[in-house]
């Protein structure tokens, strides 16, 4: 697919495991989902670790579910996006206090 990185490359192929599983859920009518959901699939499938580590085997700051975020972005900002931007939400968050302004205007 056009737009993607070349499917040999790390990111490629995250790109193309998230599109694989995300046409899998619209499928399964399990659309909308999360990045975290996403990474816990993958996770168990073995496309990605649960971290990052060194040579030395220290976790590294970079984790695999930011990569995973960052395929879905790609996904969704393709002139052809295979991947609207509804089919990902973020459960975790919410705003239960608005103390700022009446209005954004």
């Amino acid at each position: 697919m056009d737009g993607l990185s070349a499917a040999t490359t790390k990111k490629g192929r995250l790109q193309r495991a998230c599109l694989a599983l995300l046409r899998e859920h619209e499928e399964a009518g399990a659309i909308p989902t999360s990045i975290r959901f996403l990474f816990y699939e993958l996770l168990d499938r073995g496309v990605i670790p649960k971290v990052y580590r060194d040579e030395n085997g220290v976790e590294k700051k970079r984790t695999p579910s930011q990569d995973i975020s960052d395929a879905v972005t790609v996904l969704r900002e393709l002139d052809t996006a295979p991947i609207p931007w509804s089919w990902i939400v973020d459960e975790t968050r919410s705003l239960d206090d608005w103390r700022y302004a009446e209005s954004v205007y």
